[in-house]
């Protein structure tokens, strides 16, 4: 059987000079930060890229369009950590490490004491 080709690594692109783009609105921004979070489970970045993404954008000015991005993605990260548990085995782990990244970095700020009371609440017990 083939082996498939390894994914490319994802760009970080870089931060545009402008502070908002012109029709950024709240749907579009969640828009972003979905397709953000669904490139992990995609294989189009690793939990390593992603965290280095989301590192990126959290260094703008609070009224910068990767910085709002930065700051849905990390919400709608933590709304979703819920169910994380109950996907399948490959893209459990996907996100345990994705979440991992993002702990060590920093990246969950104010969320951090949310994230690790949740992940307290849904460890269980090795078969």
């Amino acid at each position: 059987q083939p082996v498939p080709p390894a994914p490319v690594p994802a760009q970080v692109p870089p931060p545009r000079a402008e502070l908002q783009r012109n029709g950024d609105t709240p749907a579009k921004l969640e828009e972003e930060a979905h397709s953000i979070i669904k490139s992990l489970f995609d294989r189009v970045r690793t939990p390593q890229e992603l965290n280095k993404l989301l590192q990126e954008y959290s260094k703008q000015e609070d009224k910068h369009h990767y910085k709002q991005v930065y700051n849905k993605t990390i919400e709608m990260i933590c709304q979703e950590m819920e169910t994380f548990h109950t996907l399948p085995a490959e893209a459990n782990y996907l996100a345990t490490q994705m979440i991992s990244f993002l702990l060590d970095s920093g990246c969950f700020g104010s969320y951090e004491g949310q994230v690790l009371r949740h992940i307290t609440e849904h460890l269980k017990n090795p078969v």
